[in-house]
């Protein structure tokens, strides 16, 4: 086997040693035919007669040497880019048609990849799950408030952490200039249950939701750009939001919660909404604002986790009825499938129509390859005439589409790589994780299979042709071939082209119609020239002069040079 993979590589000397071998050969009996008598040039003639046909030696060496189907299909590809550089201009139209239908396919395989396919960048995350907050009998369900949550962590045996999440948003002061962060106000379990720890310094502990704890964990990349990378910063205090913080840890580069919000700069804990009063966030039931997140226990399945959830869900409904009658149940599904929502469903319609446009294309490099099979037919014959079979045949032209259809996925590949960014930049945020999405190994592997694909699919159609017609008729005199069988073929094609091309523009019309309504869908207002901000007051400053602080900010907001008037609402949600 070694001595058959290394005649791979020395094709050439063998090619001269073998050659050497039957010219010495031949020479020897030459001359002994010359020693009974005869003339030079019939003793030559009778050692190549007894001898045999040289070629026929020559090939069965080479398949005893060497893998005859891999030799075979060197040729093929040889003889395929030959074809290729005879007619660079088919070439040329066949390699764009599939570029544009691959490089569809593979930009948007690169998102599905990105969204769907990768696994969530934490440890075992096949074991993270969402918890939810919902009505018996409602489908979807909603956000958790924090004395559910703590029952729902203290009375749980399905979990080994559970956490609690809601934006902590919040801005840096002490610095040159106000800076606003993007926060999560979290349980102290959170490293633990992702099963990461900080770049530097320490991670949350259970007396950090403390009563007056004020802890913050802050991104690599706020570390970077307003902490010049200091290894001093663990320890240091900051000032965020009117209170004073320490810094307690950098998280890796790499770390992002949650993972659809890949922007946020650091995480405090549930602490800052615990003002030990009986109206604070952490005291009222009825304040349904937080998102949790469970790690299983080993063994423990969804479906028991759920049911666990349930009985507790609907035990605080009886001790509570005041504030969780619409809260009586809860549910639990995968972190991953409760992410992606309804965006699974959108992103494989959008993958199965790019997949139509590239069987469109395949039916035009078909129906192209066919048109040009039937040039060739001349030379189909002669090959067969010469002595190779149909299954020789019908693999060449295979090997001829394959190579097409990987020179299209080469093209298409750049195409995706350059199309990858600009798609991404129109869908925004509004696709969780869309923002990881790229031309990675994962994705070159689907782009190489696709091309692969295509290829044997068009390339089936002149292949059965060349299987199923008379070789040697266009030989004859006269002769022009069956071209009967080309038309009901080339006929099929189009048919199948021209369904497809109905069901894609059906979608894209209902599509465009939805787009447009939604467009001109009547707001209740004119949105022209309305512009939209955010700001905080923190509560430590502002609880009790919130409302005196809004009147005179929206006084003077009127005031300026421009502008019409100025509202407010308060992001704060309460549907207890």
């Amino acid at each position: 086997m070694f001595s058959r993979f290394a005649a791979m590589f020395r094709q050439r000397a063998l090619d001269r040693d073998l050659n050497d071998e039957l010219r010495s050969h031949l020479e020897m009996a030459a001359e002994e035919n010359r020693k009974r008598g005869m003339s030079n040039e019939e003793a030559r003639r009778k050692a190549m007669r007894d001898f045999g046909g040289v070629t026929q030696v020559r090939e069965t060496v080479r398949m005893r040497e060497g893998w005859p189907f891999v030799e075979n299909l060197r040729r093929d590809v040889l003889y395929a880019l030959r074809q290729m550089r005879k007619s660079p201009g088919f070439a040329a139209v066949v390699i764009v048609t599939l570029a544009l239908g691959i490089g569809a396919n593979t930009t948007v395989f690169s998102i599905v990849d990105a969204v769907m396919l990768r696994p969530l960048p934490y440890a075992q995350p096949e074991r993270l799950v969402e918890v939810q907050s919902r009505e018996a009998t409602a489908i979807v369900g909603g956000a958790v408030s924090y004395p559910d949550f703590f029952d729902w962590r203290a009375q749980n045996h399905s979990f080994e952490h559970l956490v609690s999440y809601h934006d902590g948003s919040m801005t840096l002061t002490g610095v040159e200039r106000p800076v606003h962060l993007d926060g999560q106000a979290v349980s102290w379990e959170l490293l633990p249950m992702l099963g990461v720890g900080p770049e530097l310094g320490r991670g949350f502990r259970p007396e950090d939701e403390k009563l007056g704890a004020r802890v913050a964990l802050i991104s690599h990349r706020l570390w970077v750009s307003q902490f010049g990378s200091d290894p001093g910063v663990v320890g240091r205090t900051v000032h965020l939001s009117g209170e004073t913080f320490t810094v307690i840890g950098v998280m890796p580069a790499i770390f992002r919660f949650p993972v659809n919000e890949p922007q946020n700069d650091l995480w405090v804990t549930l602490a800052i909404d615990n003002d030990g009063t009986p109206r604070a966030n952490t005291a009222n039931r009825g304040n349904h604002s937080m998102s949790v997140m469970g790690r299983l226990k080993p063994g423990v399945t969804m479906a028991a986790a759920d049911a666990e959830m349930k009985a507790i869900a609907a035990r605080l409904t009886k001790q509570y009825p005041d504030t969780n009658t619409r809260h009586n149940s809860a549910g639990v599904e995968s972190e991953l499938t409760a992410l992606l929502g309804d965006t699974r469903t959108l992103l494989m319609v959008i993958l199965g129509a790019v997949g139509l446009v590239l069987l469109i294309a395949c039916g035009n490099v078909g129906n192209l390859l066919l048109a040009r099979a039937r040039e060739r037919e001349r030379e189909l014959a002669m090959r067969s005439a010469l002595g190779a079979n149909r299954a020789r045949i019908v693999r060449q032209m295979l090997v001829e589409s394959v190579a097409l259809g990987v020179a299209g996925g080469v093209v298409g590949c750049a195409l995706a790589f350059l199309a990858t960014p600009a798609v991404l930049r129109l869908i925004g945020d509004s696709v969780p994780r869309a923002a990881d999405a790229g031309v990675n190994l994962p994705v070159l592997g689907f782009a190489l299979l696709v091309s692969l694909v295509s290829g044997v699919v068009f390339g089936m159609v002149p292949a059965a042709m060349a299987a199923r017609g008379d070789l040697l008729s266009p030989l004859q005199s006269g002769g022009r071939g069956n071209t009967g069988g080309h038309h009901r073929l080339g006929s099929v094609v189009i048919v199948g082209q021209v369904a497809l091309g109905i069901v894609l523009t059906t979608g894209a019309a209902l599509l465009m119609t939805s787009f447009v309504k939604l467009a001109h869908n009547d707001e209740g207002f004119n949105p022209d020239h309305v512009l939209t901000f955010q700001f905080e007051t923190p509560d430590t400053k502002y609880r009790h002069s919130r409302p005196a602080f809004y009147r005179e900010y929206f006084e003077k907001l009127r005031g300026v040079a421009g502008s019409r008037g100025g509202g407010g609402i308060d992001a704060a949600t309460d549907d207890g």
